[in-house]
């Protein structure tokens, strides 16, 4: 029979919760019963049952992670996402009133219904959440690394999954993108799990992700963006030398094939201006190179939302005695920061660090 809810009022708010214990019993006998049930239905072609596909679908849909489609349950269940999995799996889920679709999407076919059933897995099944959760993190990178199939949903496995556990379970959150990052090397993944380390405050732990990647197999738009992002882990651990020369790399000509945009040398001199005043703070010695920095910014996009920078302004400086300023103080701040050969390898010294093309394209008159 089937169970129907029930609303309350202020008269009769006791039988009412009565009754939400009653129907709650009635929901765990319910799904009890098909879980059973599932657990004894064999996949055709695999050794595993219908219960094992339906787990994965409960799981996502208990944490409202919203993008479980069917070519990475066909991959998680057959290691082939190219598998029609409707008349194996969907239609026997269907019969059991187990999960719907939406579209190529998998759901149970209630949020309340997936807690419940997650709770009785985890306690009658001991089954392991996280676990599982990396197999399907596992399941979803391989279909792309392989170019096995197509995943639309992609960026939220890469990115929102991680995210969505990290007040909840960092533990987990940090094994997902390391698994997306070892899976796909690619600069993307290694800075979304730099910022998960800087959320939780292991700054370490994502310096030594820039120093250990290979940066070489990207193409130079992207080492750009890593540049930049290596730097502001530098500053938050206290290093705001080696910040500056790693923003200023990012917007260099170096090895480089392609000049840098606006949007990227606006972010990499406003935070070399926020990056010079706290070095200044040490030493009293870059005041003009915070000034610097900033009139090019305001040069290169002078819109509403850069006028902050403004603050640093204090003189009737001109972009080209700005450029002069900002090259010859960029180059000092080589001799501020530590060295060793790791490092000379990844970054380009006092000689390689030239800014011909930012300023040609941005700052210099035609």
């Amino acid at each position: 029979e089937p169970i129907k809810a029930t609303k309350s009022n202020g008269n009769d708010t006791f039988f009412g919760a009565i009754l939400e214990i009653r129907m709650a019993e009635q929901l765990k006998d319910h799904i009890k019963s098909i879980l059973q049930r599932l657990k004894d239905i064999k996949i055709e072609k695999s050794e595993k049952t219908i219960l094992d596909a339906f787990i994965p679908i409960v799981l996502m849909h208990s944490e409202n992670l919203e993008f479980f489609s069917e070519i990475v349950l066909a991959k998680y269940i057959f290691n082939d996402s190219t598998k029609n999995i409707k008349s194996k799996i969907i239609t026997p889920l269907g019969k059991e009133a187990a999960a719907v679709t939406a579209g190529n999407l998998l759901f149970t076919r209630h949020k309340k219904i997936a807690d419940e059933t997650k709770k009785i897995l985890e306690e009658d099944y001991e089954i392991d959440s996280n676990e599982i959760f990396l197999e399907l993190i596992k399941s979803a990178t391989d279909i792309l690394v392989e170019k096995e199939n197509f995943v639309d949903e992609i960026n939220s496995w890469r990115f929102d999954f991680s995210v969505h556990f990290i007040d909840t379970n960092k533990k987990l959150a940090i094994d997902i993108a390391k698994v997306s990052l070892d899976k796909e090397k690619k600069v993307q993944n290694l800075t979304h799990l730099s910022g998960l380390y800087r959320k939780i405050n292991k700054l370490k732990l994502a310096r030594d992700l820039f120093l250990n990647f290979d940066i070489d197999t990207e193409k130079s738009d992207i080492q750009r963006g890593f540049m930049y992002e290596w730097g502001v882990i530098e500053g938050l651990i206290g290093n705001h030398a080696l910040n500056i020369w790693l923003a200023a790399t990012s917007i260099s000509d170096w090895n480089y094939q392609i000049s840098p945009d606006k949007e990227r040398c606006v972010k990499s001199l406003t935070g070399i201006s926020q990056a010079s005043e706290k070095l200044n703070n040490q030493y009293n010695e870059f005041t003009q190179v915070i000034e610097a920095s900033a009139i090019l910014a305001l040069k290169i996009a002078p819109d509403d939302k850069n006028l902050h920078l403004q603050k640093y302004v204090s003189s009737t400086m001109s972009p080209d005695e700005a450029s002069q300023l900002f090259i010859k103080y960029i180059n000092n701040v080589w001799s501020y920061f530590d060295k060793n050969h790791e490092l000379l390898k990844k970054i380009p010294n006092e000689k390689e660090m030239k800014f011909d093309r930012m300023l040609q394209s941005f700052i210099k008159e035609k």
